[in-house]
């Protein structure tokens, strides 16, 4: 441990440290040492030197560490990071994944599960891994490992693959879709949908690959459209609502942009919209114009929602707060002239845990309404 560089936080900037946060910036860090590696581990102390935290260095600008351990006395071997794969493995079999019925789930959530900036999604017998933390990378063979044991191969060779989900079949991208192939975050609210819209109308918008159009035709809707701006998504869409046939309801797709299409459609045309669009905020300074955005397009479906209706509308982007998120909604309706109550509050499938040391790990949040 003495030849690990010692990064001393500024005074008053402990905090993160005495709450277990993972994250250091560069203005809570007194004085970088000279010639630290990228990837490289940390010891974080604080003002006084006292030593709290051990990390990796992930560059001098930004977020700089991300921390990994605050137990001095832990020893950092193969042992402590197995357990911590075994514990996360642990708690996805409580929540009886993989399953008959899915065998599609996030088995690694960054903070979540204690790898800050590793994310590792599991598809039927194919693993992906997404690395933001370079100092995690030498641990990617013992992931590997540790699936291998458990019949999940890697997917070094392997493009697409053929999951389940609640008994539907996806097929996921693992090298050039979207997130890791899937959005395996709303599973659950994509089965809430499946529930609530026999013999009703449904406008997909922000389709993607038609996760929520799929259940909303396996749930009855007598009739389905789909709507993304890419043609590439439109075309996974087409192949899912294909590969889980037979439907009652027709189906629909359409390439264009949602904003424009929410515009054009006609009051009444729909009885439940889905609103799932991309993040509209990627960072703090854009959260003013992601906050514009989702008022735009909440507003325009709570106009034309047929009465009684019911709108599922998300927000993917860590930076727009539960709170913010519930008031935009409020003024679109309030703008729109229509009485909306929340019958759901939504967020990410509990394969996604959310550390209570780091809220940013619980980014996606979403709200049902039903509309007067």
């Amino acid at each position: 441990m003495t030849n690990i560089p010692i990064i001393t936080l500024k005074s008053g900037k402990e905090r993160t440290l005495t709450n277990f946060h993972p994250w250091i910036f560069s203005g809570a860090i007194s004085k970088l040492p000279k010639d630290l590696v990228l990837g490289g581990e940390v010891i974080v102390a604080d003002h006084s030197g006292k030593a709290h935290a051990r990390g990796h260095y992930c560059g001098s600008e930004g977020l700089v560490l991300r921390l990994f351990c605050f137990d001095m006395s832990a020893e950092i071997n193969e042992s402590f990071w197995r357990n911590k794969l075994e514990q996360a493995w642990s708690l996805r079999a409580m929540l009886a994944l993989p399953s008959h019925e899915t065998n599609g789930f996030r088995f690694l959530h960054g903070e979540g599960d204690g790898f800050s900036g590793l994310v590792c999604d599991i598809f039927g017998d194919s693993a992906v891994i997404q690395l933001s933390n370079p100092g995690l990378e030498p641990i990617l063979p013992l992931i590997e490992k540790f699936l291998a044991e458990r019949g999940i191969s890697n997917t070094d060779s392997v493009c697409i693959s053929s999951f389940r989900e609640n008994n539907l079949i996806f097929n996921a991208d693992l090298i050039s879709g979207q997130k890791t192939g899937h959005f395996l975050d709303q599973r659950d609210n994509r089965k809430l949908l499946s529930q609530l819209v026999k013999h009703k109308r449904v406008l997909d918008a922000f389709c993607y690959s038609g996760g929520f159009s799929v259940y909303a035709l396996k749930g009855g809707a007598q009739a389905v459209t789909s709507v993304d701006i890419s043609e590439q998504a439109i075309s996974l869409c087409k192949n899912h609502v294909e590969h889980n046939r037979p439907f009652v309801g027709e189906h629909h797709t359409i390439v264009a942009d949602c904003f424009n299409y929410l515009r054009d459609i006609k009051a009444g045309d729909f009885d439940v919209i889905v609103l799932d669009p991309p993040a509209f905020a990627k960072s703090s300074h854009a959260v003013e114009r992601a906050a514009r955005g989702y008022k735009d397009i909440n507003l325009l479906a709570l106009k034309n929602l047929a009465p009684g209706g019911l709108l599922f509308s998300f927000s993917c982007s860590q930076h727009v707060s539960v709170d913010l998120f519930r008031k935009i909604i409020f003024a679109a309706a309030k703008d729109a002239g229509r009485n909306a109550k929340v019958i759901y509050e939504l967020n990410q499938a509990p394969d996604h845990p959310v550390s209570l040391f780091c809220p940013q790990s619980g980014y996606l949040k979403g709200l049902v309404c039903q509309v007067d």
